[in-house]
């Protein structure tokens, strides 16, 4: 079971949910006093508005409004005539139908003068407005924006109100919960605030004339300089349920999962919509005494979006996602090896099934799909048998009845491999093509194909090995034999070699032999070019040069070998030319050819 709170599983909360806190420029709570409760201590100042009980019936705990007269100003700061986007929560009781006695607050009031943001309502239909002067000295409607709700004002009891203004096109109220929508009008300029401080209780509407006057009461006033999010939105209308729990299927394929939902209104209906996997789902329900709802009956899967709203006051909060985990199929494969290459005897077990029940078991055998259906026995096991070597993978095993799945992991069948034993002889000397390759331990008098590369050249053969299970290969010149595959033709079964070179000497000088090629690859293989000294009393010089005459290496009895480097770079596949001065039988004597490094 896994519960998600919310989006984004409520990473970088700040930025998805911001604290009623963030950006909050005051708070009038209205508590006998009108004193601002945030950190910012911008404290109103009350010009003869009284206070009284709160829509709980608390004393002295909202601020009333005589339509006269009465206004509390805010302190005249420029924090506090921010640029939009702002918002406002309110709770309100209008008095009065009166069209004069509907003005709520001004952010920037000033007689005859169009400025701040200010709420109101409309002249002719009493719904909610919300507007900003451009600071024009007019009221007509160029000289604002305007927002009109679909909800005209009541009397004598209380609302709550949100308002958020972004832009001149882009303006919300929220009355007891619910947006209604609304239409803009105004062609004004952009916000405008006078010198003077803004206030609750009055508002200028006629040029020329008096300001208008609020009547009735208001509580728990709050001005931000940002949009509210919906998450404060739900927040401020108390509208925060809680995924309280959630109880995952007890078994794979049993629709037995529940989730709880609580901080609910007890014994309200509710419409609670979410979506899975396989589509979305809505469903209405009534909470119990307790304000809680059980969702039951639930299969496993992801449940996401998760929305529940109030049907008497169309209220919703998005509770995020929740995840119900069913136990998965516990399913154990054990695989067993063929005897030998080219013998289809090895095994695939798949225990902890259970018992004499339908399963379907797909993989893919060396790329092909299979699909095989099988039933397990009285033990909970499925063998499959008469398996050749290879990959087994994407091993996965359904349950039929229940479509609970287990995902298995990859298994390699691996058979003995192809027995041989390589072997080589050198040329008998360079230029003559005698040297041999012995491929032994075969089977006897069967046929083999034999592929390697020489000097880089692909070869094939196909030979058939002798009563004593040995292939010869025979009149191969000197050089590098690699990438060797000795192949059962019968069978399949291989056997791969590394590297195996075929070399000889010059053995026609007196005192030494030398290589014709060499092979620094540091394969611990003729990794060195050197003279073979026959006689202890071989003295020598030998000079190596490349094809331009540079001298690149000096080789004495005390430092004879060269790694194929010049300066420590290793030096191109190419041919070097070589002379040596030497001594024997008393005579200094000279000798020079050439030798191939080959890389």
């Amino acid at each position: 079971m896994k519960i998600i709170y919310g989006l984004f599983f409520l990473i970088c909360s700040n930025l998805l949910s911001q604290d009623l806190n963030d950006s909050l420029l005051l708070h009038y709570s209205f508590n006998g006093n009108v004193n601002d409760t945030s950190v910012n201590d911008n404290h109103g100042v009350n010009f003869g508005a009284n206070f009284g009980d709160d829509r709980l019936g608390n004393p002295n705990s909202a601020i009333y409004f005589d339509g006269l007269n009465d206004y509390v100003n805010f302190p005249n700061i420029s924090e506090l005539k921010p640029s939009l986007p702002v918002s406002f929560s309110f709770w309100i009781k209008y008095e009065s139908v009166s069209l004069n006695d509907r003005e709520v607050f001004n952010t920037s009031f000033e007689e005859d003068r169009n400025t701040g943001v200010f709420f109101n309502s409309q002249g002719s239909t009493g719904n909610y407005a919300v507007n900003y002067g451009d600071g024009s000295n007019s009221y007509v409607s160029s000289t604002r924006r305007t927002f009109v709700v679909n909800e005209a004002i009541e009397i004598n009891n209380w609302h709550h109100v949100i308002v958020i203004v972004n832009s001149a096109t882009n303006m919300e109220i929220y009355i007891d919960c619910i947006n209604n929508g609304g239409a803009y009008s105004g062609t004004g300029g952009t916000l405008q605030y006078s010198g003077t401080p803004g206030c609750i209780g009055r508002h200028d509407r006629v040029l020329g004339s008096p300001a208008n006057y609020f009547k009735g009461a208001i509580d728990d006033f709050r001005y931000w300089d940002r949009a509210l999010t919906d998450d404060n939105i739900a927040e401020l209308l108390g509208v925060n349920y809680t995924l309280f729990n959630s109880t995952d299927p007890s078994g794979c394929g049993i629709d037995d999962g529940s989730i709880t939902i609580s901080d609910l209104n007890a014994s309200s209906d509710y419409t609670i919509a979410y979506n899975t996997s396989s589509g979305s789902g809505t469903i209405s329900v009534t909470s119990n005494a307790s304000g809680e709802i059980i969702l039951s009956g639930l299969a496993s899967g992801t449940y996401d979006s998760i929305v529940v709203t109030e049907d008497a006051t169309g209220c919703t909060d998005n509770l995020g996602q929740v995840e119900l985990s069913a136990p998965a199929l516990m399913a154990v494969i054990n695989p067993t090896n063929p005897s030998g290459c080219g013998i289809d005897d090895g095994s695939i077990t798949i225990s902890s099934l259970t018992l004499n029940v339908d399963y379907t078991i797909a993989y893919n055998y060396e790329g092909t799909p299979v699909s095989v259906m099988q039933v397990s026995d009285g033990s909970g096991i499925i063998d499959f048998i008469g398996l050749p070597s290879g990959m087994y993978d994407t091993i996965v095993v359904t349950e039929d009845s229940s479509g609970c799945t287990d995902n298995l992991r990859q298994v390699e069948l691996s058979a003995s491999p192809l027995i041989a034993i390589l072997d080589s002889v050198n040329p008998t000397s360079c230029g003559i093509d005698d040297g041999t390759i012995t491929i032994s331990s075969l089977n006897a008098n069967v046929n083999y194909i034999i592929t390697y590369n020489y000097e880089g050249t692909p070869i094939s053969i196909m030979r058939v090995s002798d009563g004593s299970g040995i292939i010869e290969i025979t009149g191969l010149p000197i050089g590098i034999y690699d990438t060797t595959v000795v192949t059962e033709d019968s069978t399949d079964c291989t056997n791969n070699f590394d590297l195996l070179e075929l070399t000889c000497f010059d053995d026609n000088l007196n005192c030494f032999k030398t290589k014709n090629f060499f092979t620094p690859n540091d394969d611990g293989f003729n990794d060195f070019w050197s003279l073979e000294v026959e006689s202890n009393t071989c003295d020598y010089v030998l000079y190596i040069f490349d094809r331009y005459g540079k001298l690149l290496k000096t080789l004495t009895p005390t430092n004879d070998k060269w790694d194929g480097a010049f300066n420590g770079k290793r030096m191109p596949s190419d041919d070097y030319w070589y002379l040596v001065e030497y001594e024997f039988n008393g005579k200094s004597l000279r000798h020079s050819s050439h030798f191939a490094l080959k890389r």
